[in-house]
């Protein structure tokens, strides 16, 4: 019905970075090379730890050791997920209904809404914009938890090339950092709008006609509310079908980022508590900057979670007030279906644990709570 409208992305910049930008050729290159590097400096650097094992070691550079693993997961399982996030956009963006198909006050508001999210968006995109930059060796020395300078001395001697390179790559890691979460997040978002438009024809369904004659006999109203079911339920069943594969990409890599993720929440948290009085000033910017990064990654997650629950749990409760008692025996059907199969709303959930603002604050405490069992026991 709406294919040939040119679809409104309302979240071009999350798509331009993030999915564009990323998946080039030349940053397909860039990024495959700083895998390979990573891999090789990390496994330096446990093979120096291995060597030389003290627990002051572990306790100094142990937390950005645990970030790069995150990050050595994340480029891995980005390179990964490639061609299923590209099959994903371009199937969805064949069904999505224009913004402006439920008028214009609806598309002023999905507007104002987008507009709302988007500058939540630039905001984190800031944050880690700054920790790229705030990150490179030329604002202060970073020999306070970065293993890698003696690392890389002690194998390369005064050879200064790999030492150079190394933090030359954290702009790159810090897209890398925020790159799932990002497309996590623009998937999410898109779905969320067409539950929103979903959801406002059925509102539209749902108000009376103020008619003196018994419609449940008008057989053009009938008509035109089956009509309008057939669509909102074929809608829905196609938006159903790319957050079930949304949701399959994202559970392959739960299990590996719930781990990682935590660690390296724990291993931040408690690096801050241990070294953050004694540091520099500009550590201390640093460890600032990287623990807000850290807490908008969960809150992405969680966010993004949070809104597929919500709003697929909406439509349940919107066709809850449709006026079936004017509707035939077969449109009252048809609403049963539908009902039953907009009960149970959409989450990401793996073993249990769902992504929603439940986990965000369960992940918090449970790194709070270790951090500080972690400083108490140094």
């Amino acid at each position: 019905m709406f294919r040939e409208r040119v679809y409104d992305d309302r979240f071009i910049v999350l798509k331009t970075i993030f999915l564009e930008f990323a998946y080039c050729k030349e940053m397909k290159i860039y990024n495959m090379f700083c895998l390979v590097f990573h891999l090789f400096s990390f496994s330096l650097q446990v093979h120096f730890i291995v060597l030389n094992f003290s627990v002051e070691l572990i306790t100094r550079y142990g937390c950005m050791l645990t970030v790069f693993l995150y990050l050595i997961a994340a480029k891995s399982f980005s390179i990964i997920i490639e061609k299923q996030v590209r099959m994903l956009e371009m199937e969805a963006t064949s069904f999505f209904w224009p913004i402006d198909c439920c008028g214009p006050q609806v598309k002023k508001n999905i507007y104002d809404r987008a507009a709302r999210q988007n500058i939540q968006n630039y905001f984190t995109l800031a944050w880690f914009a700054l920790f790229g930059i705030i990150m490179l060796p030329v604002w202060g020395d970073q020999s306070e938890w970065f293993l890698c300078i003696q690392v890389f001395q002690q194998y390369f001697g005064c050879w200064k090339l790999f030492y150079y390179f190394y933090f030359s790559t954290f702009p790159m890691i810090a897209f890398t950092a925020f790159r799932l979460p990002a497309l996590m997040l623009y998937g999410i978002l898109h779905e969320h709008l067409q539950l929103i438009l979903v959801n406002q024809k059925i509102v539209q369904l749902s108000v009376r006609r103020s008619l003196k004659e018994n419609i449940v006999d008008n057989a053009n109203y009938q008509k035109t509310v089956l009509k309008k079911l057939k669509l909102c339920i074929s809608h829905h069943v196609k938006l159903r079908d790319s957050l079930g594969k949304l949701i399959g990409v994202i559970q392959l890599a739960m299990p590996v980022f719930l781990f990682i993720g935590a660690l390296g929440s724990i291993a931040v948290l408690y690096f801050v508590l241990y070294i953050f009085l004694s540091s520099s000033n500009i550590l201390k910017i640093r460890l600032v900057v990287i623990t807000i990064c850290n807490g908008l990654i969960v809150y992405t997650f969680s966010a993004a979670g949070q809104a597929l629950a919500d709003e697929t749990g909406r439509v349940f409760d919107t066709l809850m007030t449709c006026p079936w008692n004017t509707w035939n025996i077969k449109n009252r059907k048809v609403l049963l279906i539908v009902m039953s199969n907009t009960i149970q709303p959409l989450t990401f959930t793996l073993a249990g644990i769902t992504l929603d603002y439940k986990f965000g604050l369960t992940m918090l405490r449970i790194s709070c709570s270790y951090a500080l069992i972690l400083y108490n026991l140094h």
